[in-house]
């Protein structure tokens, strides 16, 4: 999955407003240009205009939504429009003589030009005075200040989601980064993290350690090439969640990463990543993406069973982050790894 791919998935919120941002743009283009050629025709005389004349070749009256007449004149590439509302009352068809004075048009309009003066068979029907009375420059100043103003808006909306809808992956580290900026102290950071990791229900230990160590033990097992426990079906409370991630972290060794399946989730969509690096100890517990099917994993991803006040070093999230790309490599691609 490429990185296009996971900012769309991430941040739907910011993308809608991004693309609506370049529809206004998109607009945006039009209005300067307009007021700019209209402008220009009402500080012009007629013999300053451009102008053609000839025989209809076609004619296409409003239909639908379409406020415009259409003509085409023989032997020019160009198409003409004018307003329904100023020729209404003639009647065209083809074989008609026009004479058309005609303005500029942006070029993403193509040959497609507003009539600013009509003859029609000799007779004047609509002229260059009655357009410059119809034209209304505030309405274009708004207009363009409006979408300026749209445009800007939407990219600062857009921008703001992308980091206010950033989803949160290591939980505790989160929790204890802003323990100060929510006024928790140690023990409320402690129950907060218990209320995304563990049942917030304590109890006593009614079997020995041991005893409960060898239950989650018994609950892994290995099926066409992968690891599963279903550990997650006996944990009870804390004190057994503390015990059954204690027993992931003993299977692997030093520098090793391993990866062991949630067999209560179907479709292979939870699993446990295991990794240990100096002596200290990940357990990690992570869903698949609902759309791409594959694990994320970024810089932020790890974090140490037991090591409340160790935080990973620059040097362990990038050893972490080579053996998740080894274990890409060689054994299953299941990780979507971004840097």
């Amino acid at each position: 999955m490429n990185k296009i791919d996971n900012f769309l998935i991430n941040h739907t919120s910011s993308f809608v407003c991004f693309l609506f941002s370049f529809l206004v743009l998109f607009f945006l283009m039009f209005l300067p240009f307009d007021f700019y050629n209209q402008n220009k025709i009402i500080n012009s005389e007629l013999n300053e205009i451009n102008y053609i004349e000839g025989e209809v070749i076609r004619v296409q009256p409003p239909k639908g939504k379409r406020t415009n007449y259409d003509f085409l004149i023989k032997d020019c590439d160009k198409e003409f429009y004018i307003h329904a509302k100023y020729v209404r009352e003639h009647d065209f068809k083809e074989g008609d003589y026009i004479k058309i004075y005609y303005a500029d048009n942006l070029w993403i309009r193509g040959s497609y030009h507003e009539i600013v003066n009509f003859e029609h068979n000799g007779k004047l029907i609509f002229s260059l005075e009655q357009y410059k009375e119809e034209f209304i420059p505030e309405v274009y100043i708004f207009g363009i200040t409006g979408t300026i103003v749209a445009f800007i808006t939407l990219i600062i909306v857009g921008i703001i989601l992308m980091y206010k809808n950033k989803p949160v992956k290591n939980i505790r580290k989160y929790v204890e980064e802003n323990k100060e900026k929510y006024g928790l102290t140690d023990e409320q950071v402690e129950e907060v993290i218990k209320q995304f990791e563990f049942s917030p229900k304590e109890t006593k230990l009614d079997k020995p350690r041991e005893e409960i160590y060898k239950l989650f033990k018994d609950t892994i097992y290995v099926k066409n090439n992968r690891t599963y426990t279903s550990g997650l079906e006996l944990v009870e409370n804390d004190k057994y969640g503390e015990i059954f991630f204690d027993v992931l972290a003993d299977t692997v060794s030093e520098n090793e990463l391993k990866v062991i399946y949630d067999d209560c989730v179907k479709d292979d969509g939870a699993i446990y990543l295991i990794y240990q690096i100096n002596n200290k100890k990940a357990v990690i517990n992570i869903y698949d993406d609902e759309v791409t099917k594959l694990f994320n994993i970024d810089e932020s991803t790890l974090y140490f069973l037991n090591a409340k006040k160790s935080e990973p070093t620059k040097k362990e999230i990038d050893e972490f982050l080579i053996q998740v790309e080894y274990y890409n490599k060689y054994e299953e691609n299941i990780f979507f790894i971004k840097k």
